[in-house]
């Protein structure tokens, strides 16, 4: 016969057993319905997007390589274009969707566009994971909630020109996971990486400065310094060398580059355009730098410099109301804003959970 004793200790196992598998199930289930609400909310901001906005550049120009300089540098995205408006099955596709995705080469961005939003989810859950991992990233969801929250704020809610590029919301993918794999100094990955987003957008040289503060900052396994300076001088002359081909390229297409700075003072000295300057990442581009000290790791701290020097370069190049210039920091600053909120508000002790009693699902 079994002891009481005997009989108390096999059903706490069961006990423990059951618990286990619930809250395992309970998890799992929650990670699919979240999912699913991040799909749903992707393909609303997607179709938003495109219906909302205009696309600023000509698409038979584009695609022909006669769009003006710096647009027609930015040619990554024109092959795609190119090739669905040759592509039968495409264009069968497009047949079935009203505008502005009849056209082939407009449903080939939106396809695209999703699966680098969707990515960019997948990053910034990764990145964030990685920097909480000791304290049990118990913020995993909340990443790509602020990336759609920023996404929408900086892409569609706005009251200066409603325009997209065919570029804007893949550089907003592909520059996120270069800063991801330069902090985890997958540099066989990031190189190759680093080249085609030069074909995409020439603001991926602001990878660089983040290779550097790797050199200042060694990781635990045996690695000189002069590893890091190597590949930092390597991915600027391949950025200056696809630079000047396509400079010399489409030399003759015409040009809108050029300072901007007078714009900008322009729109600084009229408090109409504060707000929506402002809105650029969702109103959270300050945050990081407000709550620096919180940030976990020193060398965190020192990637994000890249937001201000980014204001500064946007400052003489770009045009501050067009909040979109902004837009391949959201992911950066999701995962920076994650962090501090878990650190300003103690979500890693959660003393709660450790006081439930024993034998509770």
């Amino acid at each position: 016969m079994i002891g009481t004793d005997g009989i108390r200790v096999r059903a706490a196992r069961l006990n423990i057993v059951s618990c286990g598998t619930t809250g395992a199930s309970r998890r799992y289930i929650l990670r699919v319905v979240l999912w699913m609400s991040y799909l749903l909310a992707t393909l609303q901001f997607l179709r938003s997007y495109f219906i909302i906005n205009q696309p600023y550049l000509d698409a038979h120009r584009y695609e022909s390589g006669t769009e003006r300089l710096p647009y027609q540098s930015r040619m990554l995205l024109s092959v795609v274009m190119r090739y669905a408006n040759n592509n039968y099955w495409m264009t069968r596709m497009a047949a079935h969707f009203g505008d502005p995705f009849r056209n082939p080469d407009v449903l080939a961005l939106l396809l695209v566009d999703l699966a680098a939003f969707l990515l960019l989810g997948v990053v910034v859950s990764m990145f964030y994971r990685h920097l909480s991992q000791p304290h049990g990233a118990r913020l995993s969801w909340l990443p790509f909630a602020l990336v759609l929250w920023m996404a929408s704020a900086t892409y569609i809610v706005r009251f200066q020109e409603a325009i997209y590029f065919p570029y804007d919301l893949p550089a907003a993918f592909l520059f996120t996971l270069c800063v991801y794999l330069s902090y985890v100094r997958r540099y066989a990955l990031l190189l190759p990486l680093f080249v085609l987003c030069c074909f995409n957008r020439e603001t991926t040289i602001m990878v660089v400065p983040l290779v550097l503060i790797n050199m200042w900052f060694p990781s635990q396994q045996p690695r000189k310094r002069w590893v890091e300076g190597a590949i930092a001088i390597t991915m600027i002359v391949v950025w200056l060398c696809i630079r000047g081909y396509f400079l010399r390229k489409y030399a003759g297409n015409g040009s809108d580059m050029g300072l901007t700075v007078s714009y900008n003072l322009h729109f600084f000295a009229s408090p109409q355009t504060w707000s929506q300057i402002a809105s650029a990442c969702g109103f959270l581009l300050p945050v990081p730098l407000l709550f620096w000290h919180l940030l976990p790791e020193r060398r965190l701290r020192a990637y994000s410099l890249l937001i201000p020097t980014w204001l500064i370069i946007m400052f003489l190049v770009g045009l501050l109301p067009e909040s979109r210039v902004f837009g391949e920091l959201i992911g950066l600053v999701a995962v920076l804003c994650t962090l501090i909120f878990e650190r300003a508000y103690g979500i890693r002790a959660d003393l709660a959970l450790s006081a439930r009693t024993d034998g509770s699902c």
